[in-house]
């Protein structure tokens, strides 16, 4: 008897000792911390906007204003603009960086990437991809929360 006891503890040790860890590995910061606009100049020197807000409890950008240069075919600086607005999030926050999908010619290739550096700074690149044929946008931004 004493065996089968010693063996049913055991075997209980064992497996709580198994047991499923439930906690999200992937979620180890407080991104909703980043909630605020951003704004300050790409490396164009044109302004930059970007602001994060609460989604389903989680950070998303949820809309950006994106002024940069690009080269057009016949080698001369055209401005661009990039504008999106969407309350239910255009890119979500995780572990302090995001990844915008910006819609142009080839949305593959068109993103705005962004990381925070701490609550208050989010530094990134961007390349926007106007016509496929070599005229993109591309270069870094620093912004600062409002």
């Amino acid at each position: 008897m004493r065996i089968k006891i010693f063996l049913l503890i055991l075997v209980s040790i064992a497996l709580i000792s198994c047991s499923k860890d439930d906690s999200n590995p992937a979620d180890t910061t407080n991104d909703t911390a980043y909630v605020g606009t951003y704004t300050g100049t790409n490396s164009d020197g044109k302004d930059v906007s970007i602001t994060i807000g609460i989604v389903n409890g989680k950070a998303n950008v949820t809309k950006y204003n994106f002024l940069y240069t690009y080269t057009g075919s016949s080698g001369l600086k055209n401005p661009g603009t990039a504008i999106g607005e969407n309350s239910v999030g255009l890119a979500p926050v995780n572990n302090a960086s995001f990844s915008i999908v910006v819609p142009s010619y080839n949305d593959n290739n068109s993103r705005i990437n962004g990381t925070f550096t701490d609550q208050t700074t989010l530094t990134g690149d961007y390349r926007i991809d106007i016509m496929g044929n070599g005229q993109t946008g591309t270069g870094t931004f620093t912004l600062k929360k409002k």
